[in-house]
């Protein structure tokens, strides 16, 4: 890999940018999944990213069409064999704990916490995500990728 890390984390909004058809930031994320994928990237993934996303597409019923809960999955589980999957443990809820600790976090700050100590036990630095305020608070430990520059 030449020295450079090719491991991006994809942050849950990136995922509904990319598969929401009404999203006005579908083709920018779909570019830039696409563009890291071409050139040799690892994409990554946590659980936590998966129930987030069957969060919002089950509450919003993807691509706004009235589909079945079996087609609903299986148009999502389908599509995540791009994504490398990290998975939670005992090493995340300590690195969790920690962030927590430190930067003084409570109420949805905790989600954002658990993908930064999920990045971290992973030794993941890159982040892509639109949502560049959640994640300043960790600047020194990880780099943000803005969905757009």
């Amino acid at each position: 890999m030449n020295g450079e890390d090719k491991r991006v984390f994809i942050d849950t909004n990136i995922l509904i940018y990319a598969n929401y058809s009404d999203s006005v930031l579908k083709d920018q994320a779909r570019s830039k999944i696409i563009w890291y994928l071409q050139n040799d990237y690892e994409l990554w993934i946590s659980r936590q990213v998966i129930r987030e996303f069957l969060v919002y597409i089950t509450r919003f019923n993807f691509e706004n069409e009235k589909l079945s809960s079996t087609e609903l999955l299986n148009s999502v589980f389908n599509n995540l064999d791009q994504y490398n999957i990290a998975e939670d443990s005992n090493i995340t809820t300590q690195k969790l704990r920690y962030l927590i600790e430190k930067y003084e976090l409570s109420g949805k700050k905790i989600h954002d916490a658990n993908i930064v100590a999920t990045m971290q036990e992973y030794n993941i630095t890159k982040l892509l995500t639109h949502n560049i305020k959640d994640f300043e608070r960790f600047i020194n430990i990880i780099e943000i990728i803005a969905l757009i520059e």
